[in-house]
């Protein structure tokens, strides 16, 4: 019981933290990964051979744009702040040793990062093809597969990491 409440006390701290920090932030953060984003985005179509381009949306440089479809913007929930958070928030939170979590969590934010990368890019593929398919996907298809990521990594933190740890800690 006293691990479920540490567990549940740690999430409304960090939450609280990250809201008070989006607030005074005053959109700063969003901006910035909106941009890198959008900028990595395009390094990694230009690198598979794609013509991309960057645009300026809102004064903020957060378009791709492939050509014939327009450009994608890369918005606020898209920029991975939310996702990234919510990674970070759980790994903190869910018992185990800081050691542990000092590289852990980094290498997590990284892989969620690379993986919106991904994610980003291949929308930006799909809007060139077709706008249609594109709305699709980015509304269910790569909405289950980044949460399914995410959940990868907490599972494997948990079995990896948490749990022996939790039973080191009643032997």
């Amino acid at each position: 019981m006293l691990r479920v409440t540490k567990f549940i006390f740690s999430l409304i701290l960090f939450f609280i933290g990250y809201q008070t920090l989006m607030y005074l932030s005053g959109n700063e953060i969003h901006i910035f990964f909106r941009e890198l984003v959008a900028e990595q985005s395009v390094g990694l179509l230009k690198f598979l051979g794609f013509d991309a381009l960057l645009g300026c949306v809102g004064g903020v440089t957060s378009g791709i744009n492939l050509g014939r479809s327009g450009i994608l913007v890369v918005a606020e929930g898209c920029d991975g702040v939310d996702l990234l958070a919510l990674f970070a928030a759980f790994a903190i939170a869910f018992p185990g040793p800081w050691k542990h979590k000092f590289w852990y969590v980094p290498l997590g934010l990284l892989l969620v990062h690379a993986f919106n990368i991904l994610r980003v890019a291949a929308l930006t593929i799909l809007a060139d093809y077709n706008i249609e398919v594109m709305k699709w996907n980015h509304k269910y298809t790569f909405i289950i597969l980044v949460y399914s990521f995410v959940f990868v990594l907490w599972f494997y933190w948990i079995k990896k990491f948490a749990v022996p740890h939790a039973k080191r800690k009643m032997a």
